[in-house]
């Protein structure tokens, strides 16, 4: 086994993380906000992009910051009426992406099936919250699939405490976790917060005084995205692309289009 994949998958205790990121619409001053931080603090991250952010334009494969994409299956999506067109629309606008995270995590043999046909090299739409043992896998297509550990959404919606005791990053496999920059940003304690602020226009549209008074200034998603922020300089953590990771994953050899063997318990 690949002491590199044994370091992404945390085989001997907490070593490496992943930041994720769905932009879900985000104004720009947002999505650029964030992009600062994440340089500032020498952080890698993975965005899953639903529209165009001129942030962005300027990434390369060599970046710390990866851009995937978000693709919008579900009816009357302004991204196209057909999987195809959708993909199509995506790609247009980030021609050089790779990955892919679903709006909703839609998903379907069909939908995923497709996916290579346009260049995607890896889906990272199963969210499997709070398990154990958590791997990079194949479809039968070659399709890798990258399954996420946890969300902010889910972490709010469960009314979970915002501490980074209740992210359970104790236990080992990957620790993909998946963030939202509007929820930070508003540093939302509750998700009628960004429901709120979806009242006041179009997302993409609105301005930093749009919403300045939505802002939560107690314990919100803000202040757990600092604690992460502060784990990782503390405890000397790796975080990663997922362009990184499924490239480890490919690095180690295995049987055409299966699973990599990966014992955790004979590690230990």
């Amino acid at each position: 086994m690949s002491e590199d994949l044994a370091t992404f998958y945390n085989a001997d205790g907490l070593s490496a993380l992943a930041l994720t990121f769905d932009t879900d619409w985000a104004p720009p001053f947002v999505v650029d906000a964030l992009c600062a931080t994440l340089r500032e603090r020498g952080l890698r991250a993975t965005l899953f992009c639903t529209d165009p952010q001129p942030g962005l334009d300027a990434l390369t494969d060599a970046d710390d910051l990866e851009v995937a994409l978000h693709p919008n299956y579900h009816p009357r999506s302004s991204h196209g009426d057909t999987p195809d067109a959708v993909m199509r629309t995506l790609l247009g606008w980030f021609p050089n992406a790779t990955g892919v995270r679903s709006h909703g995590l839609v998903q379907s043999s069909p939908l995923l099936r497709g996916l290579p046909e346009h260049g995607v090299h890896y889906d990272c739409s199963l969210h499997l919250y709070d398990h154990p043992y958590l791997q990079v896998f194949t479809t039968f297509w070659g399709l890798r699939r990258v399954p996420y550990v946890w969300s902010d959404a889910s972490h709010l919606l469960e009314a979970r405490p915002v501490e980074i005791p209740a992210l359970h990053l104790e236990t080992p496999g990957l620790k993909v976790l998946d963030l939202h920059p509007m929820l930070l940003h508003l540093n939302c304690e509750a998700l009628e917060r960004y429901e709120a602020a979806k009242g006041r226009g179009s997302l993409p549209d609105l301005t930093a005084p749009d919403v300045e008074d939505l802002r939560f200034e107690g314990r919100g998603v803000a202040r757990l995205f600092d604690d992460l922020c502060d784990l990782v300089a503390r405890q000397g953590l790796r975080t990663y692309t997922m362009r990184e990771l499924v490239a480890a994953f490919d690095a180690v050899p295995r049987p055409p289009d299966r699973c990599v063997a990966f014992e955790f318990g004979a590690r230990r």
